[in-house]
């Protein structure tokens, strides 16, 4: 008896899903760990829900939308590219501005105020988790990309896009570089109470193994605890690779916290690194 994925690995529609495309149900008996609650409800309750992701907030819209009568959209919508004045009357007006190049070349200059959410295979994920439906949204990205983060927002209901910046350098605005740290100079604050760091992974990733004394504030709700924020001491932000740590800054420079700080080398360097993590 073949089983076939409904949902891959790297989604939120459960946790630790298997990479594997396809299966049979006599691997299945062999390999899965909820197999052995075969008689015991209870157990096979706890099994599951434990460690459950939380569902994005999009997840709630597209239920919502799924149920209501929406015109059919018989092509990709073409979203203009804005020019320079566009541009600024864009900011002028508040829109928001979506930042969706690599994290590498962000750092470098940023507009200020930006969310930076890099363009990749979870970018409608978090476009949904991180922003709200209501506001036009402003997209910096290159020329070949502008159709993929359209078919991108579409997918999630996301249709609200004012227009797309595809040359940034002739937008003729002040760009801000992001503060990062080096391990070395992160290491240097790991035993005192003068620098407050946090890990914006996800609670499951934290207690599975973090650097010791460092905080957890999952990047989703980062928004909903900016009173936990040190106003009168630096804060360093870290994750995984640094692409949510990138999220992470821009988010908390957009709240108005000052003296901000990323590493952005995150887990993956330090464990390169024979450092130690605790659970």
């Amino acid at each position: 008896m073949e089983i076939w994925a409904g949902h891959g690995a790297g989604s939120f529609c459960g946790k630790s899903l298997s990479t594997i495309p396809h299966s049979t149900l006599k691997e299945e008996k062999q390999n899965s760990k909820a197999f052995q609650f075969k008689n015991d409800e209870k157990g096979f309750v706890k099994y599951i829900l434990d460690g459950q992701p939380t569902p994005p907030n999009y997840f709630a819209v597209m239920k919502q939308l799924n149920k209501v009568e929406r015109p059919l959209l018989l092509q990709v919508p073409v979203h203009p590219k804005l020019n320079q004045p566009a541009f600024q009357k864009a900011i002028d007006n508040k829109l928001l501005v979506i930042d969706t190049r690599s994290k590498n070349e962000v750092v470098k200059g940023h507009i200020p105020g930006s969310l930076h959410i890099e363009n990749g295979k979870s970018f409608s994920t978090w476009v949904g988790s991180l922003v709200d439906y209501q506001p036009q949204i402003v997209l910096i990205t290159d020329e070949s990309h502008t159709e993929d983060l359209t078919r991108k927002l579409m997918r999630i209901g996301m249709d609200n896009i004012y227009g797309f910046v595809t040359d940034l350098d002739k937008m003729n605005v002040a760009l801000e570089k992001s503060d990062l740290v080096s391990i070395g100079e992160l290491k240097k604050h790991l035993d005192k109470k003068d620098v407050q760091i946090i890990d914006v992974r996800t609670e499951s990733e934290y207690h599975n193994g973090h650097i010791k004394g460092v905080e957890n504030m999952v990047l989703t709700s980062l928004e909903n605890n900016l009173d936990k924020i040190s106003k009168d001491k630096p804060v360093i932000v870290h994750c995984q690779s640094g692409v949510r740590a990138a999220m992470a800054y821009s988010i908390l420079k957009r709240n108005g916290v000052k003296n901000l700080k990323m590493y952005s080398g995150g887990i993956n360097e330090w464990t390169e690194q024979k450092n130690e993590l605790v659970k």
